[in-house]
Formats: structure tokens, sequence, C-alpha cells
């Protein structure tokens, strides 16, 4: 499956997001950004001007029912992924600390690697 770039990660927590663009040639940007429902629908436009070809996001126990519903109705594709997955594949490359920009990091290059199906 082929997926365009850029890919990115988004570690989603409760009041705030820390996101991570992948570009083709292995650059990535950071960001962050609240979680509210007004906040969420800014970030998934953005994400669709910028013709992202994939987000992944964790399963967090709802909090990224937001960032889904926007980025769906926006028609930004997207993959939610188990966490545990995620974590194997981190430890896989020796990527041993855990924050949340980090983790933003290792989901985008989870989306590249794994190519996981977009919902």
């Amino acid at each position: 499956m082929t997926i365009a770039y850029p890919i990115v990660g988004i570690d989603i927590g409760k009041d705030v997001i820390d996101g991570s663009f992948l570009d083709h040639d292995g650059t990535t940007q950071a960001f962050g950004g609240k979680t509210d429902k007004l906040a969420m629908a800014r970030l998934a436009k953005r994400l669709k001007r910028k013709g992202v070809g994939l987000v992944v996001l964790e399963a967090t126990g709802g909090y990224e029912r937001p960032v889904m519903a926007a980025l769906a109705a926006e028609e930004v594709p997207f993959a939610r992924v188990n966490p545990r997955a995620v974590r194997d594949f981190a430890r896989s490359m020796d990527i041993l600390t855990k924050t949340d920009r980090i983790d933003a990091k290792v989901l985008a290059l989870f989306g590249e690697r794994v190519r996981p199906r977009p919902a």
C-alpha cells in the first residue's frame, strides 16, 4: 500500500496533543495544541491543506475520538493503532525514552514503516 507524505503521528492526552510531521526525506517537524473541538477542527483543516497522506494515532480509551471525528469530517486519512504494537516498534528501534513528543515521532515512523490501513 502506498502512502502519500507527509505522514503525521499524533500523541493524544486529555487536554493536549503532540504531533510530528514526517516528510519523504525523513525530516520531522513537531507541533502541539489543545484537544477542544475547535482546535481539533482547525488542526484537521490544516492537515487537509498540507495534503497529509496518513495520520497515525493510538487508541487511548476515548481521548482519540474528537481527533478522529475532526479528521473524518475533513476526509483526512487516519489509522487508530494498538499502543502495544507502537511501543514494541519503538523498542525494536532502541527508542526507550518515552515523552509525548517522542511518542508522536514514533507514531509517524510507525505509519511510514508498518503502513497501517486507514479507517
